[in-house]
């Protein structure tokens, strides 16, 4: 089996022993996972992905009034767009880095993310089975017919759930640390 299959479906195993356990009443949508919390589901195992050495790219879609999302790995098979080339002095460079908790260097590629990017990339999704139409738990491999028929929204790189939670609270780090807590028993 695939390392990144293997380890999100080990992930997705451990949030749905949390759920059976009562770990989620309360939360505003993991209580009925896999129902209605994909991006965050998407933003723990991505979490999960880069603490051991994967990097994976954010990505939704929508389809009439439903919206959803799933990961990307970020390996050769992406082709990203250089927009532009930009050039920061020290002081913005400092500022940047002290909020994005990422180290900004002098001179960056402005990269973005369009739908042809991702032709050929490897996805991995541990909520398409909660649509109607689908019915595979952890999905990985290339876009299947089902990722396909979504429109693209957006798609941006996953630097860390610190990041996230600077912009928000620290509801995910919490729902992180409840799934980390499953693994190590599923060990």
């Amino acid at each position: 089996m695939n390392i990144v299959k293997d380890m999100a479906q080990r992930f997705r195993n451990a949030i749905e022993d949390a759920k059976e356990d009562g770990c989620f009443v309360g939360d505003m949508t993991f209580w009925q996972f896999p129902y209605e919390c994909c991006g965050d589901a998407s933003y723990l195992l991505a979490e999960y992905l880069m603490e051991h050495d994967i990097d994976s790219i954010w990505y939704s879609a929508n389809k009439g009034d439903c919206s959803h999302a799933w990961l990307v790995i970020d390996d050769d098979n992406v082709e990203p767009q250089v927009c532009s080339q930009i050039s920061y002095p020290e002081s913005i460079r400092n500022l940047l880095s002290l909020y994005s908790g990422r180290n900004v260097n002098a001179t960056e590629n402005n990269i973005r993310y369009v739908e042809e990017c991702f032709v050929n990339c490897n996805i991995v999704d541990i909520t398409g089975d909660q649509f109607r139409d689908y019915d595979i738990p952890v999905y990985y491999g290339r876009m299947d017919y089902f990722h396909r028929s979504w429109e693209f929204i957006e798609a941006y790189d996953f630097e860390g759930l610190e990041s996230i939670c600077r912009r928000t609270d620290d509801r995910l780090k919490k729902l992180y640390s409840i799934a980390l807590r499953y693994m190590n028993k599923i060990h």
